[in-house]
């Protein structure tokens, strides 16, 4: 996360080569970039972002769901897709899944659901030229 904060162009390792042959590997790897490039948005520190009010009216043990601050906010908080955040309790109730495991559930779901956009009029006949002339280029060199 420290990397992300000088804005670079590029980030190796995450979604890198080594990880585009491990589909559960890019999963988790976006959950990451994801945390990420929300964390660079910063956060506001202000009274109504702290709402010590509503946290010393709801008190300890208290339910924040029912308050209308609850509702204003509750959509500012990043929910990763893979990454385990549950309490111990509630990971337990869900089954124990492991980070991979439920990794691997998102691939397989992404798979097969996904529908890719179709491919331009044109490009694959480009891409062909470009690669030929890429050839040719390279046997010059050999």
């Amino acid at each position: 996360i420290a990397c992300i904060l000088t804005a670079p162009d590029i980030i190796l390792g995450v979604g890198g080569l080594k990880d585009g042959t491990c589909p559960e590997a890019m999963v988790f790897g976006n959950d990451i970039m994801d945390y990420a490039l929300r964390f660079t948005q910063g956060f506001e520190v202000n009274d109504d972002a702290l709402a010590t009010d509503i946290i010393d009216k709801v008190g300890p043990g208290g339910n924040f769901l029912g308050e209308k601050h609850t509702l204003e906010h509750f959509r500012e908080r990043w929910i990763p897709r893979v990454s385990v955040i549950d309490t111990f309790e509630t990971w337990q109730k869900k089954g124990s899944k492991s980070i991979a495991e439920v990794a691997k559930e998102k691939t397989g779901e992404i798979l097969a659901t996904h529908k890719p956009e179709p491919i331009p009029e044109g490009a694959e006949e480009e891409i062909s030229q470009i690669l030929k002339r890429a050839e040719v280029e390279l046997l010059k060199i050999s």
